[in-house]
């Protein structure tokens, strides 16, 4: 359910046992559209999570938009190396 989370609106149905299975699963009554409409809606009505260990890449990433700044920019372009 987490997924469409503020994608629709449910309600809990309760587990039920299903063939193969060990434990029940939980089921959901589709009841409405939700109020999301993006990801990022989403994941705000979830809470945003801190950039944990990122002090390195948060310091790069500062003096880029200081620099931009000085130099008059009202707009910074990002890139991102693929791991």
């Amino acid at each position: 359910m987490r997924m469409a989370e503020g994608y629709v609106e449910v309600k809990v149905l309760g587990p039920v046992p299903v063939k193969g299975l060990i434990d029940p699963v939980e089921i959901f009554e589709l009841t409405g559209a939700g109020q999301v409409l993006t990801r990022l809606q989403a994941a705000a009505l979830r809470g945003a999570t801190r950039f944990v260990g990122r002090d390195i890449e948060i310091k790069h990433l500062v003096g880029c938009w200081a620099t931009r700044a000085r130099a008059g920019a009202s707009w910074w372009p990002l890139w991102a190396k693929q791991a």
